[in-house]
């Protein structure tokens, strides 16, 4: 490792690093035209540009109009975190797992009306306030410190264009296959049924349209034991988790990735540094193509 380029989990959330192997550990020049604090895709003093958006963002959304899908066992890690500057977050995460939907012994996760929306609409994302990450405010993430494979890797600029862009892809793919493989597994450890790790409902149904609950028997029949108890059975799976060593959360990853980008050999190259001034790619809203695992085949998200 060099001042100049850290490893690649150095660049992802720290909640992840637990169940990294040691190709993370490899060099790889920062992503330095996407930044967060200062959105590189909002005005600027004498920017000039056609706005459009596919290269313009909202400065009230930034590209925040995506909702993460966030695995069991980080969820537990937040929510048993004692530092009082995650307390909005852990608060804004019990509303979330108040409302049922969109959240399974799985994790939790955007309510389907949300991806009725998100594979749908044009030209919403980074623009429609509307469809704000409950997660997001005053320009932060309150879950940043366990924020997941896309919100990780997603970056509106590369500063290797389409070279960047497919590096990083293979990162998302391959932490998503690791963090539901490492999930499911918990979750099954904890007595959780198969057929109840959904990563979203099948369809809205009238009782999400109506802000209502979801209906008693659905409920029970998710949750079983833990009906009631959603945010303990989150922090017994992270605590579960952590006696995931790497190599076991490796090969569970690959399992449910059904051997698809499942090996970093396959996919990945740490990057080489490049002149700075080199264009990146311009960042859209399109259906996800390389799907790695169960929920990548369904879930959009945004491509950089």
């Amino acid at each position: 490792m060099t001042d100049a380029h850290p490893p690649i989990s150095s660049q992802l959330s720290p909640g992840l690093a637990p169940w990294l192997p040691a190709f993370f550990e490899k060099p790889v020049p920062i992503e330095k035209r996407a930044t967060c604090s200062s959105c590189a895709m909002c005005d600027k003093p004498g920017d000039t540009r056609a706005k459009s958006p596919h290269n313009h963002y909202n400065p009230a959304t930034k590209c925040c109009t995506f909702q993460p899908s966030l695995p069991n066992f980080l969820v537990g890690a937040l929510l048993s975190d004692a530092r009082p500057e995650l307390a909005e977050g852990q608060a804004r995460m019990r509303a979330a797992i108040a409302r049922q939907h969109g959240v399974s012994p799985a994790g939790v996760f955007a309510p389907p009306l949300f991806w009725l929306i998100y594979q749908d609409a044009k030209d919403f994302f980074g623009q429609a306030e509307s469809q704000l990450c409950p997660f997001y405010e005053d320009g932060d993430c309150t879950v940043w410190a366990i924020r997941e494979a896309v919100c990780s890797t997603y970056f509106c600029k590369f500063g290797r264009g389409q070279e960047g862009k497919d590096f990083w892809a293979g990162v998302r793919d391959y932490l998503i296959g690791l963090t539901d493989g490492v999930a499911r597994q918990v979750a099954l450890d904890l007595g959780m049924k198969s057929d109840t790790l959904v990563w979203q409902n099948a369809s809205v149904t009238a009782a999400e349209l109506d802000k209502k609950l979801l209906p008693d028997a659905e409920y029970q029949r998710r949750w079983g034991s833990y009906a009631g108890r959603e945010e303990a059975f989150f922090i017994a799976a992270y605590e579960r988790a952590c006696k995931v060593d790497p190599v076991s959360a490796h090969a569970l990853g690959g399992a449910h990735a059904q051997g698809s980008r499942s090996d970093t050999n396959g996919w990945c190259t740490p990057l080489r540094p490049r002149d700075s001034s080199e264009t990146p790619s311009s960042p859209s809203c399109r259906t996800r193509k390389a799907a790695t695992s169960s929920r990548a085949t369904r879930l959009p998200m945004p491509q950089g």
